[in-house]
């Protein structure tokens, strides 16, 4: 870290303490949603030390979304990236998609297509949240987590019966159609819920050529929960999950047009037992297994591609309160990932982690206090690696001031080690490296939050550093054709800020903000990453009207200009949507909506074309 960049900080820093002194006075009238990702422990969003965005139903709903990239698109410092395959990947402060951790209610599920997660298949039925922590977690998390965290928690078994069915229809090119159903019901002892689902989006192909520019794809889903509660102090929760996705389009593949096909499926299970569920003393021990197959194919046919991929964890922790000051929370895991495919050498590819972590919380005054943790991954092929993390914080009445300094590693996926990929409409291949290391980070972080009577509002500086980051290296050229290898390159660097600010006006208005700057380079390129925009930004007005029971919400996206990877500038672009809601009754509310009401259009970016729909809820 370099002297005038710790200056920089310091003085941030400085003028964020100064500030919040001069709002001393002022109340605080909103609560803060609870949150568990940045911990392991639930608090309030307002008390944790870090960046950490909430996304719940309400704003899902308001902002049309079918899917957890949809929702995770208005996300402060996160950018969705089309990986291989189209997949949809996570960049979390502009450190690319490999470096995000997709978690389901703290679980790791097993990697999509080509070891990207894709977040445009894991549907919001039954998604009661969105935890986005920005910024280093392999202190808690292990690999994977040097950007960050998206924890996507699924609702809770309740007593109380509740049922709600949801209906949409799209009009326009690419159109979306939606139908899932929810039920929780319970007793004393058990309780129990199901959710289902099946959307549909049309396929669009805007200049007429091939590639289609959106797919025909249709994502059918089914996830269940039951909690029973053994005794007043023990617990066990389990469920399972299943999600079916297709994908139909055209490509021009070897010279050929051709129409191409994927049909990917994701299912798995886990168990959890719960001990003395609050202090001093609480503990989990968990189970689970997560596994995923795809199959894609081409016609005319060219040969068949198949990947299978499975990961079985077993984790456990323990929280003890030594005193209202201090908690401490220490556990550990073994994880084993495994991957079939027909572009390997060998029939399976397996690889084994374990890890232990410890974490202290230490309050040493009503507004001084201290969060830092270690963790020891061990993979066979890589040895050992710690992470250590530490953020201290300053609370007072209306937020909190912290800094903090975290590291964090990845180590290579199957893919990078054992698979040799033909890509680019066959033009290009990427071949595996076995000799690969882990990629190591260090990430420096400095905020301010700040809860003043109806208004909330954050400001993050952050630089990250990056090191034998894994990156595809050209190798050789033979005609149009070109050969590229896995490798680990120098250094990558993130550095930049963050702005959020809400308010809730009068006339019954609230008013959402969000701004993020980031600068990317590779260290030893010069260039930018590709596809990481400078600026993004967004703002949200939503209006309700009591007397005609209509809410309405106009939504604004802004993402700068960026790089495509060599050398090449892309224009940025500007996306509005509306959203309209009526309530019919109690119980029936009307809605609809248009995305990209102005039919924005980009020639490096595939956007949807605007698009319509309208739908009901019915809630029991």
């Amino acid at each position: 870290m370099n002297v005038a960049w710790m200056k920089t900080l310091a003085m941030v820093v400085l003028a964020m303490m100064m500030v919040s002194q001069g709002y001393a006075q002022q109340g605080i009238v909103e609560m803060s949603p609870v949150v568990v990702t940045a911990t392991l422990a639930e608090q309030p969003q307002d008390q944790v030390a870090g960046a950490v965005e909430v996304i719940d139903q309400q704003m899902m709903v308001a902002v049309g979304a079918e899917t957890v990239s949809e929702a995770l698109l208005y996300a402060a410092g996160v950018m969705l990236t089309t990986a291989e395959g189209r997949n949809v990947g996570t960049s979390i402060r502009g450190l690319g998609r490999n470096h995000t951790l997709v978690l389901v209610d703290g679980r790791r599920l097993a990697a999509s297509f080509k070891a990207q997660m894709d977040v445009a298949q894991i549907p919001l039925t039954m998604v009661e949240r969105i935890e986005i922590l920005r910024g280093p977690a392999s202190a808690l998390y292990g690999s994977d987590a040097i950007g960050g965290v998206v924890n996507i928690i699924t609702s809770v078994p309740t007593r109380d019966f509740t049922a709600r069915a949801d209906v949409r229809g799209g009009f326009g090119p690419s159109a979306e159609h939606l139908g899932q159903a929810y039920i929780s019901a319970g007793g004393e002892t058990v309780q129990a819920n199901l959710g289902v689902a099946r959307s549909v989006k049309d396929d669009w192909d805007g200049d007429g050529a091939l590639p289609d520019d959106i797919d025909e794809t249709s994502l059918e889903s089914v996830l269940g929960r039951a909690a029973v509660q053994v005794s007043s102090r023990q617990q066990l929760i389990f469920g399972g999950e299943f999600s079916h996705f297709e994908r139909d389009g055209g490509r021009y593949y070897l010279n050929q047009d051709r129409d191409y096909g994927a049909d990917d499926r994701r299912w798995g299970g886990f168990a959890e037992y719960h001990l003395n569920q609050g202090e001093p003393l609480s503990a989990m021990l968990r189970g689970y297994v997560s596994q995923y197959k795809t199959t894609s194919s081409f016609d005319p046919p060219t040969s068949k591609s198949e990947e299978r991929r499975r990961l079985i964890q077993g984790d456990g922790r323990v929280v003890y309160s030594v005193s209202n000051r201090l908690v401490l929370t220490s556990g550990g895991e073994v994880r084993e990932d495994s991957l079939k495919g027909d572009d390997m050498d060998h029939d399976e590819e397996k690889v084994l982690n374990s890890a232990l972590f410890t974490q202290a919380q230490w309050q040493f005054t009503p507004r001084l206090s201290l969060v830092a943790g270690l963790r020891f991954d061990h993979y066979e092929d890589f040895g050992g690696h710690f992470s250590p993390r530490a953020t201290l914080s300053w609370q007072h009445g209306h937020g909190r001031v912290w800094v903090g300094y975290g590291e964090g590693f990845r180590a290579p996926n199957l893919n990078e080690l054992y698979v040799t990929s033909l890509l680019k409409k066959g033009l290009e291949t990427y071949q595996n490296n076995e000799n690969l290391k882990e990629e190591t980070s260090q990430s420096y972080e400095a905020g301010a939050g700040f809860v003043l009577g109806k208004t909330r509002s954050q400001l993050v500086v952050f630089r990250s550093e990056v090191d034998d980051l894994i990156a595809s290296e050209l190798q050789s050229v033979s005609g149009k054709y070109k050969t590229y290898t896995y490798q680990n390159i120098d250094e990558v660097r993130t550095q930049g800020g963050e702005f959020e600010f809400s308010a809730a006006l009068p006339a019954a208005v609230r008013f959402v903000s969000q701004v993020s700057y980031v600068e990317s380079e590779n260290r030893e390129t010069g260039e930018e990453l590709a596809d990481e925009p400078r600026w993004k930004g967004g703002v949200s007005v939503t209006w309700r009207e009591p007397w005609w029971q209509i809410s309405t919400q106009l939504r604004w996206l802004y993402f700068g200009t960026s790089e495509d990877g060599e050398g090449n500038a892309q224009d940025g672009y500007r996306l509005t949507h509306l959203y309209l809601e009526k309530t019919l009754t109690p119980s029936v509310t009307l809605y609809g909506g248009v995305d990209n009401l102005l039919d924005e259009e980009h020639d490096d970016f595939t956007l949807s074309p605007r698009g319509y729909y309208i739908g009901m809820t019915w809630e029991f």
